[in-house]
This record gives C-alpha cells, sequence and structure tokens, in this order.
C-alpha cells in the first residue's frame, strides 16, 4: 500500500509566468512553492527551539485559517519582515546544526542535506518578499 505524500504550497502574489527573484531549485515553479509537509514540519520543530512565537506565526501562515475560498494569507508587511529576519536566523542555525534528517524513516523518506532545508527556507522566504513588494496576500494550503 502506497502513502499518499502530503505537501506544503505557498504561491507568491503577482503574474503567474513571473518567476520568484531568486536562484532556481527543485522548491519552486513559477510562483509556487511546493515542499513535503513532513520537511517543512520539520524546520518548524527545529525553529521552534529558537523562537516558539514566530514558529508558530510561520505555522500560522502555512495555510488559510478562516478558510477563505483562495486560501490567502493576510499579514502585516511589519509581521513578514520580522519572520523574514527569523528565516535568515534560522538559515544560519540549520548551517551550523547536525543534519535534521540524519536517516530515512517511514515518517521521513528523504535523508535531504540541510541546505536542502535552507533552500526551501529561501523559496517561503521569497513568497514573504514578493508579497510585501506587491503589497498583496500569498496563498498558502496544506494538498
Amino acid at each position: 500500500m502506497s502513502k499518499h505524500r502530503v505537501w506544503q504550497l505557498f504561491i507568491a502574489p503577482g503574474e503567474e509566468d513571473e518567476p520568484l527573484p531568486i536562484d532556481s531549485s527543485p522548491w519552486h515553479n513559477g510562483r509556487i512553492v511546493r515542499i513535503p509537509k513532513e520537511h517543512w514540519q520539520l524546520i518548524l520543530n527545529f525553529a521552534a527551539y529558537f523562537d516558539q512565537e514566530k514558529t508558530q506565526k510561520l505555522d500560522d501562515y502555512s495555510y488559510a485559517p478562516d478558510n477563505n475560498e483562495y486560501d490567502y494569507i493576510y499579514a502585516s508587511q511589519e509581521e513578514l519582515e520580522s519572520l523574514l529576519v527569523f528565516m535568515e536566523e534560522l538559515n544560519h542555525q540549520i548551517e551550523l546544526a547536525p543534519p535534521l534528517v540524519p536517516e530515512a524513516t517511514e515518517e521521513i523518506p528523504d535523508e535531504y542535506e540541510n541546505e536542502e532545508h535552507i533552500r526551501t527556507l529561501k523559496a517561503v522566504a521569497s513568497v514573504f518578499r514578493e508579497s510585501i513588494r506587491l503589497q498583496q496576500p500569498f496563498r498558502a494550503w496544506i494538498d
């Protein structure tokens, strides 16, 4: 029996054919960031050691809690800027940490190097930056 993979998605506002302003990676295509949910949760669990309040905000921004029709996340520029600073600090901490996935398990079948987790955070950060730049909400949901 195969297990259905669950994904965390973020979509930046803006024109669909305009790519995110970051280096190419397997974690984004166009304006869409798509991360295996278990890896996003792993990052959030790691982040909680450094700042539980900001980690909770990242988790809150992972889906539209009011179940609005288009999964819009309405965040203030100040909140997003604060999270961007936290995400940069988190990238540095992940870089210094032992492997977040030391070996594959049934729950986390991929042995991604920490650099891949940093790349996922950078992709999510680019969505937040585009939301600030365009002064529009981004979209997020779990699929």
